[in-house]
């Protein structure tokens, strides 16, 4: 059985993908209080946490629902843990995001990736190739880099074409 810790304000955003995770996949998942319980085959098990962390850090459905696909995955940069303090971490947060999330679009579709911005996190789900390359982006977004240089590093780079068509 694996366990999921959920804070208060992310309760809601389980619900609505709970019943399509748990036939999809096959598992058991009970809420409990601040906890999900997630009960299945152990593979099925594995992926199926990592969708709940992903509706966890307000992904939508579908969109969590790629990481029980082949070779998706998430990873989540965390600003705090970079030593940004709560001012320079809102700072940074709305360099990513841009003026009316104009920045935030432009690398999901450049990246072929979607994001997930909360709290002091960026959550990234793709395929693991593209992941890299966009948490890369986000390192030197967060950094100071200019948005048109993040832009040309994605040009740059491998994207494989899958979540954006």
């Amino acid at each position: 059985m694996q366990t999921v810790t959920v804070p208060d304000d992310a309760l809601y955003r389980l619900k609505k993908g709970l019943d399509k995770l748990e036939s999809r996949l096959d598992v058991k998942v009970r809420v409990t209080d601040n906890r999900v319980e997630i009960e299945g085959d152990p593979v099925k098990e594995y992926f199926a946490k990592d969708v709940v962390r992903a509706l966890i850090l307000g992904f939508k459905p579908n969109d969590a629902m790629k990481l029980t696909e082949e070779g998706y995955t998430l990873k989540v940069i965390d600003l705090k843990k970079l030593g940004f303090s709560e001012s320079a971490i809102r700072r940074q947060l709305g360099r990513v995001i841009g003026e009316h999330g104009k920045a935030k679009l432009m690398i999901e579709k450049k990246g072929d990736v979607r994001l997930s911005i909360s709290g002091h996190t960026v959550a990234i789900i793709g395929l693991y190739d593209d992941v890299e390359i966009v948490a890369e982006a986000i390192q030197r977004l967060i950094t100071g880099s200019p948005h048109k240089n993040v832009y040309r590093f994605i040009d740059e780079a491998e994207i494989h074409k899958s979540l954006v068509e």
